[in-house]
C-alpha cells in the first residue's frame, strides 16, 4: 500500500509544520489552494501567511501542539498568493519526538461567506421587523364618535390611538358621500 498516494491525491490541504512556525511539507492541494508551488511553500513561515488578527490564537494553538495536545476544528484565515485571505478549518496532531505536527486544512471560505451573508440578511430582517409596528387583535371602537378604547379603558381619538401604536400619520379630507350629505351647497349641479 502506497500511503504517499493518499498525500498526493487529497483535495484538502495536508501540511507538516514544526513548532517554530516553519512549513516542512505540503501536498499539491495545499499549494494549488495557495496559488503557488509546493517548493515555494516549503521552508516558509506559516505565521507569515496567517491573518494578523489570528496570530495570537495561532501562536497559542501551536504552543498547545508543542505540549502534545491535538487540535480539532481550529479556524483561521490564511493569506493566498493574490493577497486575499481564505478561511481554513484545521485539525492537527503533534509528533513530539520529531518536533513536528501533521495537519489537515479544509478551505471553508465559501461557507464563511455564506454565513456572513446569512447574518447580514438576518440583521436586515431584524431591523425591518423592529421598524414595523402593526396593530393586531380586536379594537373596541365607539359606534358613534369612532373613538377607540385603549388597554387602560380610556377612550381615545382614533388618529391618536393609531399614531401612538404605528408609524402611520393622518391627513384629513372629505369623501364624496359625506360631501354630498353634509355640504349640499358644494354639490355639483345636476344636468336637468
Amino acid at each position: 500500500m502506497d500511503l504517499s498516494l493518499f498525500f498526493r491525491l487529497s483535495t484538502d490541504a495536508l501540511f507538516v509544520g514544526d513548532f517554530l512556525g516553519r512549513i516542512k511539507e505540503v501536498n499539491e492541494a495545499a499549494a494549488r489552494q495557495q496559488g503557488v508551488t509546493r517548493e515555494e511553500l516549503i521552508g516558509r513561515s506559516f505565521v507569515a501567511l496567517t491573518h494578523p488578527v489570528d496570530l495570537p490564537r495561532v501562536a497559542a494553538e501551536v504552543a498547545r501542539l508543542a505540549m502534545g495536545s491535538t487540535t480539532v476544528s481550529f479556524e483561521t484565515r490564511v493569506r493566498v498568493a493574490d493577497g486575499t485571505f481564505h478561511w481554513y478549518l484545521w485539525s492537527a496532531t503533534p509528533v513530539l519526538k520529531q518536533g513536528l505536527f501533521y495537519a489537515i486544512g479544509k478551505d471553508i471560505t465559501a461557507a464563511k461567506d455564506s454565513e456572513t451573508e446569512r447574518e447580514r440578511l438576518v440583521a436586515e430582517l431584524q431591523e425591518a421587523l423592529a421598524q414595523t409596528k402593526m396593530l393586531r387583535g380586536l379594537l373596541p371602537i365607539c359606534s358613534y364618535c369612532k373613538r377607540i378604547r385603549d388597554d387602560e379603558g380610556s377612550w381615545q381619538a382614533m388618529e391618536s390611538y393609531i399614531h401612538e401604536r404605528s408609524e402611520a400619520n393622518f391627513s384629513h379630507g372629505i369623501c364624496d358621500d359625506c360631501l354630498r350629505e353634509h355640504f349640499s351647497e358644494f354639490r355639483e349641479p345636476t344636468g336637468g
